[in-house]
């Protein structure tokens, strides 16, 4: 049985709400006994070594029969917090209960906000390059999908979205560019219509032309009828009818890898968003903005920004604040070493090479 990328990302999204129904305590123990179809323990215990927790996982035997876990042990290995493979006997019951889809609807407060928060004075300021190379390092390093760091950027930012606007009937206008930003929409996407949400997304470009990580996150949209998908890569006419149904627009047309200055069909969008007057959350960054040099022309005006993973300079420039509204951190998941370049470097030597799963710049 080979690997689903559903299976993956509904384990790497329970994960996220067993860490939250059982919190790591910065610097206690979190145990775990993981054998066959515990994909989902294994994400979790990322998470808890993430956040300071001393993270022991134990391996059944029948373990690396289970294709997601295999692939999501392998972090925790390089972080060196699986302690034993066992070579027979029964493994004892893990003592987590978890709902694979109720981390869509965590609100923001309490435990929540391990995942996405304020931004605060003490969050790290990345450059756009900096960004990038955890990603890698990630991905590199720890053997992590981007499609995981995807997910997980997209889970914030879905709980953001619920924290802003309640639980009430919003029709939702999702438009995505080609890039990992529209993978990130088209995730949030998925988000919103588990949760109840009538969900438009529209696509400016066309959809044999995603980035691989945007196109996969495209196919499981694809397969979810509750999601209207509107092909808007040859013409945007379609965009007026579509705004005048919605009540929040999800900016993902653009992300950090943008520079220069808005023109052609992605102009007429953003100008249009904004003359609709609509509730506007962006991905990352409010498109138009650079991520280094913050405003530098037209942009979208967001309600909301949900920045993955750290802030960036541009988001704390001149006159950002009148593009970004109130600016969220969601984290991806990346793990403890790789946001300390020092350490990372220093175990680098000891890690195994490994596969590019994927980026997200």
């Amino acid at each position: 049985m080979g690997i689903t990328m559903e299976r993956l990302l509904e384990s790497e999204r329970a994960g996220r709400m067993i860490v939250s129904l059982k919190p790591p305590q910065k610097g206690g123990e979190w145990r775990a006994d993981v054998g066959k179809g515990d994909g989902a323990v294994l994400a979790a215990a990322r998470w808890a070594d993430r956040y300071g927790a001393k993270v022991l996982v134990r391996l059944s035997p029948d373990a690396p029969d289970d294709p997601i876990c295999r692939v999501l042990a392998e972090p925790l290995r390089r972080l060196g917090c699986i302690y034993a493979d066992t070579t027979g006997g029964k493994r004892s019951e893990t003592p987590f209960r978890h709902d694979p889809d109720a981390a869509w609807s965590m609100p923001v407060a309490g435990v929540g906000r391990l995942f996405v928060r304020p931004a605060s004075d003490a969050e790290a300021v990345l450059s756009v390059e900096e960004t990038r190379e955890t990603d890698r390092r990630s991905i590199e390093g720890f053997a992590l999908p981007g499609l995981c760091l995807m997910e997980n950027a997209a889970v914030g930012a879905a709980m953001a979205i619920f924290d802003l606007l309640g639980d009430g009937g919003w029709r939702t206008l999702v438009v995505a560019g080609g890039g990992n930003n529209a993978g990130d929409g088209l995730a949030v996407a998925r988000g919103l219509v588990d949760r109840g949400m009538a969900v438009t997304a529209a696509l400016l470009k066309d959809p044999s032309r995603l980035s691989p990580d945007a196109a996969e996150n495209f196919r499981l949209l694809r397969a979810r009828p509750e999601c209207r998908i509107v092909d808007m890569s040859a013409s945007t006419e379609a965009l007026a009818d579509e705004l005048k149904r919605s009540d929040v627009v999800v900016d993902a047309l653009l992300g950090t890898g943008f520079s220069g200055a808005l023109s052609g069909p992605l102009m007429a969008v953003v100008e249009a968003v904004n003359r609709a007057g609509k509730t506007v959350v962006a991905m990352d960054l409010p498109s138009g903005m650079s991520g280094n040099d913050g405003v530098i022309g037209p942009a979208m005006r967001a309600t909301r920004t949900i920045t993955f993973g750290n802030l960036k300079p541009g988001l704390l420039g001149a006159g950002a604040r009148d593009l970004t509204g109130d600016v969220f951190v969601a984290e991806i998941g990346a793990p403890g070493p790789v946001l300390n370049l020092e350490a990372f470097l220093h175990l680098r030597e000891f890690l195994p090479k490994s596969t590019n799963c994927g980026n997200r710049p």
